[in-house]
């Protein structure tokens, strides 16, 4: 995989249906739900454009360039409400975990939330005040299973929480806060990042 490298795509357009991601004219990946996120794909490394439109139409929504290394993993998201889409782009933790170690990032895709932080566990900070369209850095956290809080960080109070989410060592993971506060919508999912850069089989 020297010239390779691997994408996928992540839909937290609240308000959007399925989508389809197409990634130099030619459509990659179909029909991707709300707060899924897709298989990986191997794709040549290098400048891609990359297009997104709702799911069997060729009206696209947004475009834009992203620039991929090689033996490297990305995840592209679809973010924000349709009237302002935008596609936002992140290179995924594909480095040696130690096996005993979990490496975990906040993704924040709610567009009407103010920044978010994440806790692991009742004394574990993993991400601070994390602004819309943003990722936080990767933490290392002991692997094994906690409750996640997510924090707007002008509430003072936790408005979200995922209970008994096992982190295997070895794996890095993003917990993407997604939906909107003011609708009620407000939640996450915890996806598996690339750690080795095999794609799956098709």
């Amino acid at each position: 995989m020297a010239d390779s490298t691997l994408l996928r795509i992540g839909h937290c357009c609240p308000d959007a249906p399925n989508v389809d991601v197409s990634v130099d004219g030619t459509t990659r990946f179909e029909e991707v739900e709300y707060a899924t996120l897709s298989d990986y794909a191997t794709v040549d490394s290098g400048d891609h454009e990359v297009a997104i439109a709702p799911a069997g139409s060729v009206a696209t929504v947004v475009e834009t360039t992203v620039t991929l290394s090689p033996d490297a993993a990305y995840t592209v998201l679809a973010t924000g409400l349709i009237t302002d889409i935008e596609a936002t782009a992140l290179r995924d933790d594909s480095s040696e975990i130690p096996p005993n170690v979990a490496h975990v990032r906040l993704v924040h895709t709610s567009p009407d939330a103010p920044s978010i932080s994440l806790d692991v566990g009742e004394t574990s900070s993993v991400a601070e005040a994390v602004d819309f369209r943003e990722a936080s850095e990767y933490r290392p956290v002991e692997a094994g299973t906690y409750d996640l809080s997510f924090r707007p960080t002008d509430r003072g109070r936790v408005d979200f929480e995922l209970d008994g989410i096992t982190f295997d060592g070895g794996t890095a993971y993003s917990a993407i806060a997604l939906g909107q506060l003011e609708a009620g919508t407000f939640a996450a999912v915890v996806e598996a990042d690339a750690v080795e850069l095999v794609a799956p089989e098709e």
